[in-house]
C-alpha cells in the first residue's frame, strides 16, 4: 500500500532534550504514493531523533504544538528528508512538502489543515539552501 508505514512508528518524547525531543523507538519503512514517476522509500532506524514539526509557539492555540501526536510521524519523515536533501533527485521541497502533508491526512489532520501545514513547510524549505 502506498503512503503508509510498514509498522506503526513507536515515538518516545523526552521534553529535557530541548533541540530533538523526540525518537523513534523502533524501525519503520515509509512507502509514498507516486511522486514525478517515483515511490520513495524511507527507511529510519530505532534510535533517530528529531524536534517535531516546527509550529512558532504563538500559533499553537491554532495548529497545534510540535508535540500533537498526529504531526508525529509526517514531522519524523520530512526532517529526516531534510536531513538528506540528495535522497529526491529533483523537487525536492515540493516533493517533501507534499510527502509531509500525505501523511499528515494519514494520521487523521484533516486535509485543509494538511495542506496549509505543508504550505508553510513548502515555503520555508524554500529559504533553505541545498535543495533542489
Amino acid at each position: 500500500m502506498c503512503n503508509s508505514f510498514n509498522v506503526e512508528p513507536e515515538i518516545i518524547v523526552k521534553p529535557q532534550i530541548k533541540d530533538k525531543p523526540f525518537m523513534l523507538n523502533n524501525d519503520v519503512c515509509y512507502l509514498s504514493k507516486l511522486f514525478d514517476d517515483n515511490r520513495y522509500i524511507v527507511r529510519l532506524e530505532k534510535g533517530y531523533s528529531w524536534d517535531g514539526a516546527t509550529i512558532p509557539r504563538f500559533l499553537w492555540r491554532i495548529a497545534g504544538s510540535q508535540y500533537n501526536p498526529e504531526f508525529l510521524p509526517a514531522s519524523m519523515i520530512h526532517d529526516w528528508l531534510c536531513e538528506n536533501k540528495n535522497f529526491i533527485e529533483k523537487n525536492g521541497v515540493k516533493i517533501s512538502s507534499d510527502i509531509f502533508r500525505d501523511i499528515l491526512v494519514l494520521y487523521n489532520v484533516p486535509f485543509w489543515k494538511a495542506k496549509i501545514m505543508a504550505l508553510a513547510v513548502r515555503c520555508y524549505q524554500s529559504l533553505q539552501k541545498g535543495w533542489k
